[in-house]
């Protein structure tokens, strides 16, 4: 979202919010389909879902603050509370999660490993990341040069995960974390082809690549190293 062009709510701004706010009420009842499909322990699930309700718009809203825009909102600190004006991170709010999730299960002992909880959640991470992108349409931000509807591409990139997922996981022939971590890996993939049709501020450029590829091409390395470990 375009921080500095809304000064109050508008209509997009509503429908952006509306969507993801429905977006979350769903992804949580489905989590709990899941779970009592899967035999996976509720308490863990509502346990993690309390983690990433407060993880991932923390981690998203940070990361555009510090890098994208420092300037901006250390001349007016109040600024960094005006959430409604846009301003959060793909890659904040994701990297945020996972250590958030990690420290859960650092501090104590949970019913199930970090590694099984993570691939329990890759259906519902996969469905967030592709349909959070329609209020990204919705709204106008994170578009694209020349006509890209770089939104969109996110989204069809993601649901033609979200269906090789399931049928995979259907196989249940995969050891504990390489389902998530091979997620991670196909998502960023996708995520770094797809930024260099965006034509949105996100940032300096590092290298000659957005911040998200830098994070992206990040995540395929140390996902790739963590898979061999696991089949290892």
């Amino acid at each position: 979202m375009d921080f500095q062009s809304y000064d109050k709510l508008t209509l997009e701004s509503l429908y952006y919010f509306a969507w993801i706010s429905l977006l979350v009420t769903a992804l949580i009842y489905y989590s709990a389909k899941r779970a009592e499909s899967l035999g996976f322990p509720q308490a863990l699930n509502f346990k993690v879902i309390g983690w990433l309700l407060i993880t991932i718009p923390i981690g998203a809203r940070l990361v555009h603050i510090f890098y994208e825009e420092p300037g901006y909102y250390l001349a007016s600190p109040f600024r960094m509370l005006e959430f409604w004006k846009g301003g959060f991170v793909y890659y904040g709010g994701l990297v945020s999660a996972v250590f958030g999730i990690g420290f859960l299960f650092f501090y104590k002992k949970q019913d199930r490993s970090f590694f099984q909880t993570a691939d329990f959640f890759t259906p519902i991470f996969i469905l967030g990341t592709g349909l959070g992108r329609v209020a990204c349409y919705i709204q106008g931000c994170c578009f694209g040069r020349d006509g890209h509807p770089t939104q969109l591409y996110m989204l069809g990139w993601e649901m033609i995960l979200f269906f090789v997922f399931i049928k995979w996981e259907k196989k249940n022939d995969h050891r504990p974390g390489v389902y998530f971590l091979s997620w991670l890996v196909a998502s960023a993939i996708g995520r770094f082809a797809v930024e260099f049709f965006r034509a949105d501020f996100r940032g300096a450029l590092l290298l000659g690549l957005s911040i998200s590829q830098v994070i992206a091409f990040m995540i395929v390395l140390v996902s790739t190293a963590f898979i061999v470990r696991r089949l290892r």
